[in-house]
């Protein structure tokens, strides 16, 4: 049976992404709204995956986390968590060297930390999906940017997909699904494809589509046909120019026969 549930994405600035939008939604609680309307984000500022367990962390986000799915209908509702891709850019390396641990250490705490809050989601009734830490985009190093960051891209990168590994290893036991486009966007050299990106950390929404036919057909949800076609006139238009996006015929026949109407994006 197809659904029309609700997917609440909360986490990180990366939320932003299943907005649609190539820019960085508000910060709770004010709710991102998503072009696909049984989207909505909360963006609970930028929190750790490590930290996120902790109930009295300076950023607070196990609190604005249970604040918000207090609120939620467990039965309608599918939790879309994004954490992690601070830790891997920002942390994870620096801590490694700080504390002269092995890394696979450092990382593994920091799994073992998040897995213990996806449990507790689980355990309130809820379909939990688990959105990957994706790689930075290049030339963090070469400007001055507003980002923090350790170490380089290749050392970034390979410890972002042994985090995404690692939740994948563990997505069976702990009953949690995972999504993530980390292999679509890195080169065999751990360089990133920025093509996919709108800044030097954020994806932009060329692969939207694709991640949310991933979770439609796992989940059996319904989105509305006539605002996935509005999402993809609406990415064609955003990266026009660029070369990065292209609709295919048959979905500029959709949309005439819908008659949409660009401006609604707007």
């Amino acid at each position: 049976m197809v659904s029309r549930k609700v997917i609440h994405c909360i986490g990180d600035s990366h939320t932003s992404f299943f907005t649609g939008d190539n820019k960085i939604q508000p910060e709770y609680p004010t709710i991102g709204y998503s072009v696909i309307s049984n989207i909505l984000t909360y963006r609970i500022g930028a929190p750790l995956a490590y930290n996120l367990c902790e109930k009295n962390s300076n950023s607070k986000s196990n609190q604005k986390l249970f604040e918000i799915v207090e609120k939620i209908d467990s039965k309608n509702s599918i939790l879309l968590l994004s954490f992690g891709e601070i830790d891997c850019r920002a942390h994870l390396l620096k801590q490694a060297a700080l504390q002269n641990k092995e890394l696979d250490i450092i990382l593994n705490e920091c799994i073992e930390r998040y897995i213990k809050v996806i449990h507790q989601l689980r355990s309130m009734g809820f379909i939990v999906c688990v959105w990957n830490a994706i790689p930075t985009a290049m030339g963090l190093e070469n400007v001055s940017y507003e980002y923090p960051y350790f170490g380089n891209f290749v050392e970034r990168n390979k410890i972002t997909a042994k985090f995404n590994n690692k939740l994948i290893e563990n997505q069976v036991k702990y009953d949690f699904q995972f999504y993530g486009v980390f292999e679509k966007i890195i080169a065999p050299d751990w360089s990133t494809n920025e093509k996919y990106y709108f800044d030097k950390i954020h994806l932009n929404n060329i692969m939207l589509p694709e991640v949310l036919k991933q979770i439609r057909l796992r989940n059996k949800i319904r989105f509305s046909l006539n605002e996935l076609l509005l999402l993809k006139m609406k990415i064609f238009l955003d990266n026009k120019g660029s070369g990065k996006y292209k609709l295919s015929d048959r979905i500029l026949r959709g949309l005439l026969k819908f008659g949409l109407k660009v401006n609604k994006l707007f």
